[in-house]
């Protein structure tokens, strides 16, 4: 039964099916740029320690995480105003100012998953509350290796870093007070970008995690939908222009 229902929000009530599918090459295109903009991320912390023993190598690769980041922010900017209009033409909603994604269109998905489950037999709070549970379950089993989050990649970097540092500083004249400053400065503008590229990496992951369309992301967005659904339990008007009006 829920991977019927698994099914039916990936092809029916998803972000993608709704809005997304219209616009596959922009789609492609933001999560191809996503990953790009992670990986120079990467490169670029892990090039950090040879600041001062290869300049030009970190350099080139701050260059080439501005750059994908400032094409990241263009193109996105193009797919908000594409994801708009699809907004006005499908499913009449419209969106003058910031991002597409709207309470009418979070209303717009909860009432067509309401009608859903309402088919099913499944619209009632013991239900949802039984959902609810089973579906946190799946995604416990479902979760990434423990060596993808981020808190492994800082633990496994900062060793290096921290050797590196104490290499480096064996090597420099600290009788210098201009040295000295510099390496100060520079090791602290660095270690404030590691924690806030590391420290951001899951609230910018959970922002796009409609664009990858895999087992885990549809679970997870599955079971926000549910809970919002319980929260509004007791509220049980649906506007059914919006299910008339839904577009194939």
């Amino acid at each position: 039964m829920l991977d019927e229902l698994l099914k039916y929000y990936k092809s029916n009530l998803s972000t993608y099916s709704l809005v997304f599918k219209y616009m596959p090459f922009l789609n492609a295109l933001v999560s191809f740029l996503f990953v790009l903009l992670i990986i120079s991320a990467c490169i670029l912390i892990l090039a950090l320690p040879l600041s001062f023993d290869a300049p030009s190598y970190v350099k080139g690769s701050a260059i080439f995480f501005g750059v994908i980041l400032i094409l990241s922010i263009l193109i996105v900017n193009i797919f908000n105003e594409k994801a708009k209009r699809i907004l006005n033409n499908h499913y009449s909603i419209q969106v003058k100012k910031g991002g597409w994604r709207t309470e009418q269109f979070e209303n717009m998905q909860r009432q067509f998953l309401i009608e859903y489950l309402r088919s099913k037999g499944l619209y009632s709070e013991e239900k949802l509350d039984f959902l609810t549970k089973l579906l946190e379950k799946e995604i416990v089993r479902s979760k990434p290796p423990t060596f993808l989050a981020p808190g492994a990649f800082l633990a496994l970097f900062i060793p290096v870093w921290s050797q590196y540092a104490i290499f480096f500083f064996k090597a420099f004249d600290s009788t210098k007070f201009n040295e000295s400053t510099s390496v100060f400065v520079t090791f602290t503008l660095v270690a404030l970008f590691i924690s806030v590229c590391i420290g951001t990496f899951k609230a910018i992951f959970s922002l796009v995690e409609d664009f990858f369309m895999i087992e885990i992301n549809i679970k997870r967005r599955f079971l926000e939908k549910i809970e919002d659904v319980l929260l509004f339990y007791n509220d049980t008007y649906v506007d059914l222009d919006y299910v008339l009006n839904r577009s194939n």
